[in-house]
């Protein structure tokens, strides 16, 4: 979810600024958002990310200079069926960042996306807060499922986390606290999409600028003979031929795109990209010429095995009949955002299926102390 990751580049660049956070704890029927979504609220009143379609964020950013003077945080509910039509209601926790809370979810969530790591948001809310632990959201580490040193946290809370990270999804759970009664989200919070894009051609510079403006973590991939094209600083440029990629970091959420525009080193890139089974491999270029690459690359010994195939997409891109370099872009992020979504894109009018994801469950069986 690369959405958490561009809130704390905001708040990295803006430190000085005093926050609060908005967070979605929990829906039913037709929201816009689903539990887990997050925006900052800063003191001036400024607003970055969206907890609704816009209709519900001018009343949450007043709230959120009330938690600002008091350091209280406070769970809010609205019900849209009768203020918007929307059929559903929302329930959203705001609070003031503090040393031990929601500053430090940030300020650990930095360190884990740098070293493309999954870091566990736990957030506290309801009517009965314990004695031990105020509401509001803390970072509980995944490297073992121990909370941090600057932070306390109850043992189920921490059993909460791991029961998130095992089953890859946002989780509700009723904790028994000291006596208090009070339930908590559960929120992977993953790092961002990272995309490496090899060539430098001017059909090359959209993907890049695109996905930078999604909050990808993007590298260009030049090779060295090629002079590197003027970039608006918002991604980076690698300098490496096929032999070099081996310097590269690749990881479950690492997508691959190859539009040298050169038959030679597509052959090249691809002969060590494909063993490494990204969760997607993008081939410009028509079905016939995949074909002559996949033919050369086994006739040069590079063995092809279906899990590596089914990786590649090639001809690559959303059917949506894209022509010039930026709805080309387009075209390819919207497919790369599919498949890691796990999502078969097409028309949603034609879909019977939920829009959002199925993403939160909700555990019946309380925490115990």
């Amino acid at each position: 979810m690369s959405e958490f990751a561009r809130l704390v580049a905001h708040w990295s660049q803006h430190r000085s600024r005093r926050f609060s956070m908005a967070t979605v704890v929990r829906t039913s029927g037709s929201t816009y958002r689903r539990a887990g979504a997050r925006m900052l609220i800063d003191d001036s009143g400024e607003t970055f990310g969206l907890v609704s379609g816009g209709c519900l964020e001018a009343e949450v950013s007043k709230h959120a200079a009330e938690t600002l003077r008091s350091g209280r945080p406070e769970l809010l509910a609205f019900d849209t069926r009768a203020q918007l039509g929307c059929r559903g209601t929302v329930e959203i926790l705001v609070e003031a960042f503090a040393e031990k809370s929601a500053e430090q979810l940030f300020s650990t969530a930095r360190g884990c996306f740098q070293q493309r790591r999954t870091l566990i948001g736990a957030t506290l809310f309801g009517d009965d807060e314990p004695s031990d632990i105020s509401f509001g959201s803390y970072p509980i580490s995944t490297d073992g499922i121990h909370a941090l040193a600057a932070t306390e946290l109850p043992e189920p809370i921490i059993r909460g986390g791991q029961a998130a990270l095992e089953a890859d999804r946002i989780l509700t759970r009723r904790c028994e606290l000291h006596g208090a009664s009070s339930e908590a989200l559960f929120h992977p919070l993953r790092p961002p999409l990272q995309l490496y894009v090899f060539g430098a051609g001017p059909d090359a510079l959209p993907v890049c600028a695109f996905a930078a403006q999604l909050g990808w973590k993007v590298t260009l991939v030049i090779h060295p003979s090629q002079s590197p094209p003027a970039v608006d600083g918002r991604y980076s440029i690698y300098a490496a031929g096929p032999e070099e990629i081996v310097s590269l970091s690749f990881d479950q959420r690492t997508a691959a795109v190859v539009m040298t525009h050169n038959y030679g080193r597509d052959l090249a890139y691809l002969a060590r990209l494909l063993p490494l089974r990204l969760p997607y491999l993008g081939l410009l270029g028509p079905r016939n010429r995949r074909e002559s690459l996949l033919g050369d690359l086994t006739s040069y010994g590079t063995a092809l095995d279906e899990a590596s195939l089914a990786s590649l997409y090639s001809p690559i891109g959303l059917n949506i009949g894209a022509d010039t370099p930026d709805e080309i872009a387009l075209s390819i992020l919207a497919e790369i955002k599919a498949v890691f979504a796990s999502r078969r894109a097409g028309f949603l009018r034609d879909s019977r299926a939920p829009i959002h994801a199925t993403e939160v469950a909700a555990l019946a069986s309380p925490v115990l102390t």
